[in-house]
C-alpha cells in the first residue's frame, strides 16, 4: 500500500494512466504490536480505514506515518484493490506491471502462469526492489516515473524490442537491479 500508492500518485501526477493493486488476501497495516496488525478487506475505503485508526490511537498512527500515508492514498483513489480479483481481469490489459517486492512480483507472475495465455497479449512484469518505508517509497515513486518515461521514449511500436536495453540503461542510472519477466494475457 505504501510503495505502490506512492508510485501511483507520482505517475498520475505526471499524466500517466495508472492503477495499483495488492496481492495479499487482505490489507494489513501496522497495529499496536507487531503481532496485532490492523486488517481490512480490499475495497474498504481509505477514509474509513483512516477514521478507524485515528479513533484507535491517533498519536501512534501519526507517529508511525500510517495516517499520513492514508491521507495520501485518499487523494489517489477510493479504496485498495486486489490484483487477483480486479487487476488481471481489468478491461484493458496492462503493457507494464511494476512491483516493489519479490513476494509481490512472484504472486503476479504466478497468477499469470496459473491463468495461462488466452489472448496472447504481451505484458512486461518488472520488480523494482524497495524497502517498505516512507523515504524509500518516495524514491521509488520517482524512479518508477523515470523508468516509465524511458520505456515510453521509444517508438510506439519499437519500445518492446528495446525493452532490455531500456532496463539496462535504468539499472546503470539508478544502481538498482531489476527482475523482469515477459508474460501474456
Amino acid at each position: 500500500m505504501n510503495r505502490s500508492m506512492e508510485a501511483h500518485k507520482t505517475l498520475a501526477t505526471q499524466g500517466f494512466n495508472v492503477y495499483s493493486f495488492g496481492t495479499s488476501s487482505q490489507v494489513k497495516l501496522p497495529g499496536p504490536a507487531i503481532d496485532k496488525p490492523n486488517v481490512y478487506e480490499f475495497g474498504t475505503p481509505y477514509q474509513r480505514i483512516y477514521d478507524d485508526l485515528e479513533k484507535q490511537d491517533r498519536r501512534l498512527y501519526t507517529h508511525n506515518g500510517v495516517l499520513n500515508m492514508l491521507k495520501r492514498n485518499i487523494t489517489v483513489k477510493t479504496a485498495p484493490q486486489r490484483w487477483h480479483t480486479e487487476g488481471f481481469t481489468h478491461q484493458v490489459p496492462f503493457n507494464v506491471i511494476i512491483t516493489y517486492e519479490d513476494r509481490v512480483y512472484d504472486a503476479v507472475v504466478e497468477d499469470f502462469m496459473q491463468r495461462g495465455s488466452q489472448r496472447m497479449i504481451e505484458v512486461f512484469v518488472i520488480n523494482l526492489p524497495t524497502k517498505d518505508n516512507h523515504e524509500a517509497a518516495a524514491v521509488a515513486g520517482k524512479q518508477t516515473t523515470e523508468l516509465v518515461k524511458l520505456l515510453e521514449d521509444g517508438d510506439e511500436h519499437e519500445w518492446q524490442d528495446q525493452f532490455e536495453q531500456t532496463i539496462t540503461q535504468f539499472e546503470k542510472a539508478s544502481r538498482k537491479k531489476l527482475t523482469y519477466n515477459i508474460l501474456f494475457y
